[in-house]
């Protein structure tokens, strides 16, 4: 008996030791599930699709939270790129990994979180004030729902505000731009409340924004209080949310302050605030399919700052750069080898950035130029110009591209500007060098099936 004691227990000490979140193998069976048990449904979006980084250590699978969110929500795990995930990310605005996402059983939102901890009171604090809103009815659906029946009192927009803040929604310009309409003169005094609305991301000089620095030296020292990376998160907010609504209503004054905000980020470098000014105005244009003004804007932005670098600089800054990347991996590889974790196996990989395209890659070491001179000549044919000056402007950037750094994506983007100004054999020559490209370097095959689909249709001149 005593003999079979200790059998019981070790088993058990084993199974408690490796114990993990039992996750449903599909999202339509862990709705059924959590319909069925009148569970919370818990979804994970875990970048590497494995329940536990095997190198560094996430609280989420400690004894403790695995027994919780097993005993009181359904789980399920889905990773990066997985088509499951497409209509989730859309829909609850999914950008970080990790994001731990609760929903009801009506796949309502109940609450988000986005953050990794070593420790169980993270995940257990997120899960007990997961029950506590559903059981309140303070869920985000719920907030979203009084809202739309037209609730707009002082201490709900407080609420749903901070709320939506905390589950990483940020585009709350126009339910600031409600709430100060409550507040009294002294209370824009309060450091408090100034930050509050600043983290809303107002609209850049909006009535929100302006009442916010109504006492400029306390909302300037109440902003420079914050941690450098929370003033750039803010200035980020306030630039996205002007900017978006500038698109949404195509109201170029809002672009402008959107254009005018972003360049005051940058202090007293004169060069950059022009720079990002000007940039930030040129994507408003072509976002618009405003094409007058993008192509003219456009030529002489990137012909200004791009094209006055000759190659050869331009790769002896890569070489550089990649020199000192080199240093801090050499770094970064001996202290995994001291904490006894895997080298880092990414050295001299290419890493996806933009897709602008089909298929553009850049550098892992940091080439920039080449994407962006890249991007904007096939922006430039995207949108359709017959203008041979603009086209030849898209040329010349394009070719600098691949000078810089000869990728097939480049080549393909060489190629289309090439057939629409309507030489089709230097077009067909390209795109059979991109062709060729993509072969020897073993690229996915989608890549290789799409660009010779374009081949062909180059040949028979029917792109």
């Amino acid at each position: 008996m005593k003999k079979l004691f200790f059998l019981i227990l070790i088993t058990l000490t084993n199974s408690l030791a490796f114990a993990q979140i039992n996750y449903e193998k599909t999202y339509k069976k862990a709705l059924e599930k959590s319909r069925a048990s009148k569970r919370p449904l818990f979804i994970y979006f875990n970048a590497s699709g494995v329940p536990v980084d095997h190198y560094f250590t996430s609280g989420i699978e400690n004894e403790e939270v695995v027994s919780f969110y097993n005993q009181h929500f359904v789980n399920f795990m889905i990773k990066m790129g997985e088509d499951a995930s497409k209509e989730l990310i859309g829909k609850y605005n999914i950008y970080t990994y990790p994001t731990y996402l609760f929903l009801d059983v009506n796949e309502e939102l109940i609450f988000k979180a986005s953050k990794n901890s070593i420790t169980s009171t993270y995940y257990l604090d997120v899960a007990n004030e997961v029950i506590s809103r559903l059981a309140s009815g303070k869920t985000i659906s719920g907030y979203d729902k009084k809202y739309g029946y037209g609730i707009t009192s002082k201490d709900f927009l407080k609420e749903y505000i901070g709320l939506r803040i905390k589950c990483g929604f940020f585009d709350n310009a126009n339910l600031i731009e409600q709430y100060v309409n409550y507040l009294t003169i002294r209370e824009f005094n309060d450091k408090d409340v100034i930050l509050f609305i600043l983290h809303s991301g107002p609209f850049a000089y909006g009535k929100a924004y302006k009442l916010a620095y109504s006492n400029s030296k306390v909302a300037n020292e109440a902003f420079n209080s914050l941690p450098e990376q929370e003033r750039i998160d803010i200035n980020n907010r306030i630039t996205n949310n002007t900017f978006q609504e500038a698109l949404k209503t195509r109201n170029i004054n809002m672009a402008q302050q959107a254009s005018e905000f972003t360049g005051t980020t940058w202090g007293i470098n004169y060069k950059e605030r022009e720079k990002q000014s000007t940039l930030k105005m040129i994507d408003y244009y072509r976002l618009v399919k405003d094409t007058a003004n993008y192509f003219m804007n456009s030529s002489y932005y990137y012909d200004t700052h791009y094209m006055t670098i000759s190659a050869d600089s331009i790769k002896r800054a890569i070489a550089k750069n990649k020199e000192m990347l080199d240093m801090i991996r050499k770094f970064s590889e001996k202290k995994k080898m001291e904490q006894k974790l895997p080298p880092d196996t990414s050295a001299g990989k290419r890493v996806v950035t933009r897709v602008v395209s089909r298929m553009v890659t850049v550098s892992a070491s940091g080439n920039d130029v080449a994407n962006v001179l890249n991007t904007v000549a096939w922006n430039f044919y995207e949108l359709g110009t017959t203008n041979n000056n603009y086209l030849g402007k898209a040329l010349l950037w394009s070719k600098r591209s691949i000078e810089i750094d000869p990728l097939p994506a480049y080549y393909d983007t060489l190629a289309h500007i090439f057939y629409r100004m309507r030489l089709y054999d230097e077009a067909l020559l390209n795109q059979n060098k991109a062709i060729s490209l993509i072969a020897d370097q073993k690229l996915p095959k989608i890549l290789l099936t799409n660009a010779r689909a374009e081949a062909k249709k180059m040949k028979a001149r029917t792109l």
